[in-house]
């Protein structure tokens, strides 16, 4: 980070899997604050199912592992496993804030203000609508058909 000429400020971290190893992170920054980005378990399931390289439960053998009859079951295991290591952070007292990014996709940035707030960060409400809108217009044109 220094290199790339980083030298001071806040600073994040993203990774889908970072709930599967929450403790190491909480060991090494015990003051950081984590973003639990949500969505609808149906939502998820269905983007792993279309997505190409999401193959962990097209096997039957991977099925069986997990005591899942069939390939969304074997998702719908995966995203428990997930939603019980959120529900781990925020019963060990991490500084956590849960949102849910597709009230965004409905107009609504209220969650979104608060959060940004929370970080310490500053709102301006034109910057991040002039950012966030224009890649809304696809999904809310789907949502109204």
């Amino acid at each position: 980070m220094i290199s790339d000429g980083y030298l001071a400020g806040p600073w994040m971290y993203k990774g889908a899997k970072l709930c599967q190893h929450w403790p190491v992170w909480h060991y090494a920054f015990p003051t950081a604050k984590y973003v639990i980005v949500r969505r609808k378990t149906p939502d998820i399931i269905n983007s792993c199912l279309r997505t190409g390289f999401m193959q962990a439960f097209s096997s039957r053998s991977n099925c069986k592992k997990v005591g899942a009859a069939n390939e969304y079951d074997g998702w719908l295991w995966w995203v428990h496993q997930h939603e019980e290591r959120f529900v781990e952070m925020i019963q060990a007292g991490l500084n956590c804030k849960v949102v849910w990014p597709e009230r965004m996709v409905e107009g609504d940035y209220s969650q979104m203000k608060e959060l940004i707030e929370w970080l310490g960060l500053e709102w301006d409400s034109h910057k991040v609508l002039d950012f966030i809108e224009p890649k809304l217009w696809k999904a809310r044109k789907k949502q109204i058909k």
